[in-house]
């Protein structure tokens, strides 16, 4: 009988305990996210999801069990090019570079580096995958919100990340500006294959576009299939009561 060989999971928690001055923030928790899902953590404020985000980094370490990606502990990991990141802001909004210049600070550098034609025609696709070419020779201080959000998951994508981690990337952005970014990471997940974690409270725009929902409460961690419907055309307007 041919023995079943089971796929290697994007993100693991295997029995993980973490707290902050003696907060518990994960207790023996565990958790598998399969390679391709676009899974959404949702919890209460100040229950830890960021820290999770921080731990799949290795900015901080366990207590306590093992955190892999792509089966492989991140204590132990060399290399982070095939994960991608987005925060919440921007952390310098009023710098001075335009969107292709910010996009292109996450390419690789030293003996790897990109000559300077790959590196604007790397940068170009990004920025066109994510819908903002006509703004690849803008200063990023004048770009709204939304626009600016946009340009740094470019710069995220821009080294083809397998894994996509976001730490609440829509927050102050309009509803119009939200459904467009939700859209975009739909189809980065459905055409390419890239497998996302994305922290997020607004749970009832962004689940259409997800497969799956990860709660985090009590230093436990509860999934659940995400509830798909038809997106709504992010070009319509939010209607008001």
């Amino acid at each position: 009988m041919p023995v079943q060989v089971l796929p290697i999971p994007a993100v693991s928690f295997d029995a993980v305990s973490f707290a902050y001055s003696g907060e518990p923030v994960l207790d023996a928790a565990s958790l598998l996210i399969p390679a391709g899902e676009f899974a959404l953590l949702t919890g209460e404020n100040g229950a830890g999801k960021s820290t999770m985000l921080r731990l799949i980094l290795h900015e901080v370490s366990v207590m306590s069990g093992c955190v892999s990606v792509f089966g492989k502990p991140v204590s132990s990991r060399t290399g982070w090019r095939d994960i991608g990141y987005l925060a919440q802001r921007a952390s310098n909004p009023n710098f001075p570079a335009s969107a292709t210049e910010v996009v292109e600070m996450n390419l690789p550098y030293g003996r790897a580096r990109l000559s300077h034609r790959a590196a604007r025609d790397a940068a170009a696709q990004a920025l066109s995958e994510v819908g903002m070419s006509h703004c690849a020779g803008r200063l990023i201080s004048g770009l709204s919100g939304g626009q600016l959000q946009r340009v740094m998951l470019a710069r995220a994508l821009v080294s083809h990340p397998r894994l996509l981690l976001l730490d609440e990337p829509t927050g102050g952005l309009d509803a119009v500006s939200r459904r467009a970014l939700y859209g975009t990471l739909g189809k980065l997940n459905e055409r390419d294959g890239v497998t996302i974690l994305m922290v997020t409270h607004d749970i009832g725009e962004a689940e259409p576009f997800s497969t799956m929902v990860v709660r985090l409460q009590s230093g436990q961690l509860e999934t659940r299939g995400a509830q798909r419907r038809e997106p709504e055309d992010p070009r319509k307007p939010e209607v008001r009561a």
